[in-house]
């Protein structure tokens, strides 16, 4: 093979693995600002779950327990007593 021969293919070989690198490098760009994205929305998400009787609602609120440290969210359990639909003011605060 010729020297001019096995220099352009190194050339060629170079090129293309910096036009690889680049798109990886741009594919992980694109991830890292979409999962910035998904991160902040994901923050700004809450949900108020109001409970009703004899329909598994204890259950339900029993799951979002355990798996709220698998998936990285919070469970704030307000309990207002004697179907009293106001909140105390501990509870208010904690809300």
């Amino acid at each position: 093979m010729s020297l001019d021969l096995r220099r352009s293919k190194r050339a060629i070989a170079r090129h293309e693995v910096r036009e690889i690198e680049q798109r990886h490098t741009q594919d992980g760009l694109r991830e890292r600002e979409m999962a910035a994205v998904l991160s902040d929305s994901e923050n700004d998400l809450v949900i108020i779950y109001n409970r009703v009787p004899k329909t598994a609602s204890t259950s339900f609120t029993n799951i979002a327990y355990d798996l709220c440290g698998k998936n990285h969210y919070h469970v704030l359990h307000i309990n207002t007593t004697k179907n009293n639909p106001v909140m105390s003011i501990q509870d208010q605060v904690r809300f």
